[in-house]
């Protein structure tokens, strides 16, 4: 089962949602679609032509959590924090 599968089986959806490590952004534009505003991180660019996007270029441990989210996605990237890279 895959991510998208499975936040749409467990209903898995907020007003606002952050992406950590959002890579091309499928899980971020996903979740824009289904009416969450998103903060989406990643030390590479990423380009989204969606206003429900916020695309903030940053390492997670450089990232300054200032609000709170309804949900966080963080698919593939728990195991990099602290590595240098």
């Amino acid at each position: 089962m895959d991510t998208i599968d499975t936040i749409e089986k467990n209903k898995i959806f907020g007003d606002t949602t952050l992406d950590i490590g959002c890579g091309d952004g499928t899980y971020s534009r996903y979740m824009a679609q289904k009416g969450s505003k998103v903060d989406a991180i990643s030390p590479e660019s990423v380009e989204f032509n969606n206003s429900s996007i916020t695309f903030l270029k940053t390492n997670f441990e450089d990232f300054n959590v200032d609000k709170t989210y309804d949900v966080v996605i963080a698919r593939m990237v728990i195991h990099l924090i602290g590595k240098d890279t």
